[in-house]
């Protein structure tokens, strides 16, 4: 595969990559951080924040040449954090046919436990939910997939489009090393399914309440990799 984009965040911007949101991203030190210490991107969410939206969003444009990419990220979720009651805590989104058809979520209310997920809106064809338009995909390889709080967890994925017509796409994904998601026969759109771009936009639900105290997402070395 080709490098599509590597960043660090050493710094608010990097390799083409764009924001807005203002104060509520920033670069912050992390001595912890796994891959490239010390500079790691962090996203507030403030307390009395309401659910259904992202308090910042960063973008990278990919150009839409890569049928397969690979993906390889780690995150941490601070160790306050309250999963929003729908169990919706999306952290990144990929646009396919000119729609975010594919998120990452980190699946759980409240205090409860939280799992990462690969979750589809809008599709064609492959999804568990309203006539395969909508999935909620878990992992279902054996392994929990379980996200602990206050601690760095390494994510990597491989998306695969679809071709023109046909319900041949995948999503498979891995946690610290352990593959725990798997799944196949998607059809993300009508045409050929090629990626486009790329949004750290993570949304905080749903719909209904407000983070009660100021909790925090933060991602450390994203790396993208895709072919034809």
């Amino acid at each position: 595969m080709t490098v599509v984009t590597e960043r660090s965040f050493s710094s608010l911007n990097e390799d083409g990559w764009t924001n807005t949101g203002g104060s509520d991203y920033s670069i912050q030190s992390d001595a912890a951080a796994p891959k490239s210490p010390s500079s790691v991107g962090q996203i507030l969410f403030p307390a009395g924040f309401g659910a259904g939206n992202a308090p910042a969003v960063l973008e990278k444009v990919f150009g839409g040449t890569n049928k397969t990419i690979y993906v390889s990220f780690w995150l941490k979720l601070s160790s306050n954090w309250v999963g929003q009651q729908a169990g919706v805590n999306k952290i990144f989104h990929f646009w396919i046919g000119g729609s975010n058809h594919l998120f990452l979520n980190a699946a759980g209310t409240g205090n409860g436990s939280l799992t990462a997920e690969v979750w589809l809106q809008g599709i064609v064809a492959g999804g568990n939910f309203d006539a395969g338009k909508t999935a909620d995909f878990a992992p279902n390889l054996g392994a929990s997939g379980q996200l602990v709080r206050g601690q760095w967890a390494h994510w990597e994925m491989v998306f695969t489009g679809n071709s023109s017509g046909a319900s041949d796409g995948s999503v498979e994904w891995w946690l610290d090393g352990v593959k725990v998601g798997s799944y196949s026969g998607i059809q993300f759109v009508s045409g050929a399914g090629t990626w486009q771009s790329m949004e750290w936009s993570p949304t905080w639900g749903g719909s209904g309440g407000t983070v009660p105290a100021d909790q925090f997402m933060s991602i450390d070395h994203i790396y993208i990799s895709g072919k034809p």
